[in-house]
């Protein structure tokens, strides 16, 4: 299967996703239900993001 990219989970009224930073971090967060492109918000912004500050954790 190979190694997690991020976890998405989507409730009733709220959606969570859970990023690996490291083998010992992970971020977790909401996101509004309404949000319907959260793959390419969260691969094109947020995965980035994390990639460029990972060396802080």
């Amino acid at each position: 299967m190979g190694k997690l990219t991020y976890l998405f989970r989507r409730y009733t009224r709220m959606s969570r996703c859970l990023i690996p930073i490291n083998d010992n971090y992970y971020l977790i967060f909401t996101m509004d239900f309404d949000q319907y492109n959260f793959d390419k918000l969260i691969m094109e912004k947020i995965i980035p993001l994390i990639k460029k500050e990972k060396k802080k954790f």
